[in-house]
């Protein structure tokens, strides 16, 4: 199997919500949030990589503006999208403005990876013709209920090992020592986001992909945030203002940076915890056992719920054929690079592209 931290957190949360995502190619709508933070990655390695931070700029709203292509807003969301617009443009000039370089060596910015993770060769089922991708969306559906009821059998299986994928924002040099450097944009602003920081898997995941692929132990990660305000904080910040001037989302924007320094056996640990989550859901799949979560802080999280609830609490239970209504809510999920490299898909596509330019077609 190959897997991410996004896929890792998820199913260590709830179950159903990895199994919706990953065999029902459904996702909850994007977030605003996600859509930034997204075009501001995007511009800050352009300005980490060149140096120019206005061609950094002009990448970061290139971004912006394709990942609303396909978006259906209405009428009265443009005015919506041009303020989230004009706030990557101030994020990314705030970056340039507070981000110093110096002593720092930019090694590779925002670098993809796919490491083997040792120890885990078995006998895999999401190799090429074990039916359990499909491309028709109803047919998907199909295999996905027949999972669930204990039904679904590999057609086909393969001795591979499990491997690790994700892509980290920039390894750089500083004295000597091997840093990773993350970027998050947040609305938190107090030590409660710093602190979830210090056990999380995802910065320890890329240590141990940079470790994999430069044969040297990295010395932790540096966070740099971007603080900005949700709208329900920037209503409340302005309503204290008292008939002062209002201010936007930009004028609240804040940088700060901060080092964590891991152990080898921190990284190391990843092998392990990634390895059992292979395992795991490897053998859920076999056996039909994805569950709900029994938190609430799962199903209701900032007091919204899941995009999965309806499905979750539809009388149907969970087959989708039978109630189309229960996704209602739910986005077909992309097929991003993790989903193609899980089910060979980006595979396919390179031999594809391969025997067109033998034979000369395009």
């Amino acid at each position: 199997m190959i897997i991410n931290t996004s896929r890792y957190i998820t199913a260590r949360k709830c179950w159903r919500m990895a199994f919706n995502e990953t065999h029902r190619r459904l996702a909850e709508g994007k977030a605003w949030a996600l859509i930034d933070g997204g075009s501001v990655h995007a511009g800050i390695a352009t300005g980490l990589a060149s140096g120019n931070w206005d061609e950094a700029k002009r990448d970061a709203l290139a971004e912006f503006d394709k990942s609303q292509e396909n978006n259906p807003f209405q009428a009265f969301e443009f005015q919506v999208v041009d303020e989230h617009r004009t706030l990557v443009e101030a994020m990314i000039e705030l970056y340039a403005r507070e981000y110093d370089g110096t002593g720092w060596i930019v090694l590779q910015p925002e670098l993809e990876f796919t490491y083997e993770i040792p120890g885990t060769l078995h006998d895999c089922i999401f190799v090429p013709d074990s039916g359990l991708y499909s491309p028709d969306f109803k047919e998907q559906q199909k295999i996905a209920d027949s999972i669930l009821e204990g039904r679904w059998k590999p057609a086909k299986t393969e001795l591979k090992p499990h491997y690790l994928t994700g892509k980290c924002d920039a390894i750089v040099q500083q004295d000597g020592n091997i840093w990773l450097f993350e970027h998050k944009t947040t609305s938190i602003m107090n030590e409660g986001f710093w602190s979830q920081w210090l056990m999380d898997i995802q910065p320890r995941a890329y240590l141990w992909a940079i470790w994999k692929m430069l044969g040297i132990m990295p010395k932790g990660f540096v966070l740099n945030a971007i603080f900005k305000p949700t709208e329900r904080q920037l209503a409340q910040w302005n309503a204290k203002r008292r008939g002062a001037d209002v201010k936007s989302a930009e004028d609240y924007l804040k940088f700060e940076s901060r080092k964590y320094l891991c152990s080898e056996a921190e990284i190391m640990s990843v092998e392990r915890k990634f390895k059992w989550l292979g395992d795991e859901w490897e053998g859920r799949i076999k056996s039909g056992i994805f569950p709900l979560a029994d938190l609430r802080t799962t199903c209701f999280s900032y007091n919204r719920p899941c995009a999965f609830t309806n499905m979750c609490t539809s009388v149907s239970g969970e087959h989708l054929v039978e109630d189309p209504n229960s996704y209602d809510h739910c986005d077909l999920r992309e097929l991003d690079y993790v989903t193609k490299r899980l089910y060979h898909i980006e595979e396919a596509e390179k031999q594809e592209a391969e025997r067109e330019e033998d034979s000369g077609t395009f």
